[in-house]
C-alpha cells in the first residue's frame, strides 16, 4: 500500500474515532466505509464500524463487522471484547 493510501487510512481512522468519542456514530460509520473501500481487510476499520453500529443499536450488522475484524486479527483482545459485548447485547434483545 502506498504512502498516500496509508495517510488517508490514518486520517479516516482518527476521524472515525473522534466521531465515536463525540457521539456521532453515523459520521463514524461513513469514515469506516471510506477506510474499508481503500482496504477491505483493515481490522481497525471493521472494529470501528462495529462500534459505530452498536452505538446506533444495530446489533446484528455490528456482530458481522466485529466478526470480520476478529477473523482478520484473531489475537486482538480489543476486538474480542467488542464482539463479546455485541453478542451479549444480541442475547438480551432475544
Amino acid at each position: 500500500m502506498t504512502l498516500p493510501y496509508r495517510t488517508k487510512l490514518a486520517e479516516y481512522q482518527q476521524k472515525a474515532e473522534q466521531s465515536l468519542a463525540d457521539h456521532r456514530p453515523d459520521e463514524a460509520s461513513a469514515y469506516c466505509q471510506r477506510i474499508l473501500r481503500i482496504d477491505p481487510e483493515n481490522a481497525d476499520g471493521h472494529l470501528l464500524l462495529g462500534m459505530a453500529l452498536l452505538a446506533q443499536r444495530r446489533v446484528r450488522p455490528a456482530i458481522t463487522a466485529l466478526q470480520h475484524a476478529s477473523d482478520i486479527a484473531p489475537r486482538r483482545t480489543d476486538i474480542s471484547a467488542q464482539l463479546a459485548r455485541a453478542l451479549s447485547l444480541s442475547q438480551q434483545k432475544a
